[in-house]
């Protein structure tokens, strides 16, 4: 993304610098401290794979059930005792480099890695398949532009399929924030609605809601937008409102869809290729640049809606 907002530009040559100066103390503490861990890890298997391996042989060949939980009930309490997982160092990471990174990106950024955007919202939105027998979310990120609150985390949910695991329905962002125009409706915009084919014209007839017949032939070649009222989805949606919501799809380069409820706006944005944007895996150097340029790099686009969108203009909204 080559953005040119207000909010949310992305700036490398700034971003080295502030990770060369604020954050590279910190990535280097945090390096020695995962080297560490992987080191102590390592041994833990090498004490934890004979017990394992005792355990079967013994199952096996003395056919010893008693002996053969003696040895696996060792090898989980060594596990348990002296495992460090990967969250508690995450955790340390999220607090002294991802925060910071989110301060750089914007003042008012707070993040609480052990929450989300709730359930509630994301079935509210009815974006989704209604039936979500998993969901989970995480990494919450709150903040205030001028007038506008806005949140945002990472969510995934899943529906369990017969004999054959889970199925995802959605894993990516969804961006939850203050509508500048006052709306009583219900609206949702979604992309597979659109489809000419026999499975979108199917899906279009069981929706609950009417088709919002809009002003721009182009627009509805992209979007489905669905709603309560055929005015106000027209109001919502102005030409130059549909004209800001393809050049944010441009700009985040992956599907989004967006619903209107309850005053907010809600924008849903697919993670491709399925990365959880601001973890750290243990097999990566906690000090590795790219990775975290990711993080900065999404959380500007994340920061670009608001400008693309122009949510700050409250000329529609009365006080």
């Amino acid at each position: 993304m080559s953005s040119t907002t207000n909010f949310g530009t992305i700036n490398e040559a700034k971003f080295k610098t502030f990770f060369e100066k604020e954050l590279r103390p910190e990535l280097d503490q945090l390096e020695s401290e995962r080297q560490i861990i992987q080191k102590r890890n390592v041994r833990l298997v090498a004490v934890i794979a004979p017990l394992i391996v005792a355990g079967f042989i013994t199952l096996l060949a003395l056919e010893s059930i008693i002996l053969t939980f003696v040895a696996f009930g060792l090898a989980g309490t060594v596990y348990l005792l002296f495992y460090k997982e990967p969250d508690q160092w995450n955790a340390l990471y999220k607090a002294n480099v991802i925060s910071p990174m989110l301060k750089f990106c914007h003042p008012s950024l707070t993040l609480d890695y052990q929450k989300g955007i709730t359930e509630e919202d994301y079935a509210k939105t009815q974006l989704f398949k209604k039936r979500t027998d998993k969901y989970t979310a995480e990494d919450l990120i709150c903040g205030q532009i001028e007038d506008i609150t806005f949140s945002y985390s990472e969510v995934h949910s899943e529906e369990n399929v017969s004999n054959s695991g889970t199925y995802t329905i959605f894993k990516g962002i969804i961006f939850k924030s203050d509508f500048n125009k006052k709306f009583e409706g219900h609206y949702i915009l979604k992309k597979d609605l659109a489809d000419t084919g026999k499975l979108g014209k199917m899906a279009s007839k069981l929706h609950q809601f009417e088709r919002i017949q809009l002003e721009s032939p182009e627009f509805e070649k992209l979007f489905d937008l669905r709603g309560t009222d055929q005015v106000e989805g027209r109001y919502i949606f102005s030409t130059a409102f549909m004209e800001r919501v393809v050049q944010l799809q441009k700009e985040l380069d992956t599907d989004i869809e967006l619903a209107f409820v309850d005053e907010q706006m809600y924008v849903s944005i697919k993670n491709n290729d399925g990365r959880d944007e601001y973890d750290h895996a243990m097999a990566l150097k906690a000090n590795h640049y790219m990775h975290l340029f990711k993080s900065y790099k999404l959380t500007c686009q994340i920061l670009s809606i608001i400008d693309i969108l122009d949510l700050t203009n409250d000329i529609w909204k009365t006080k």
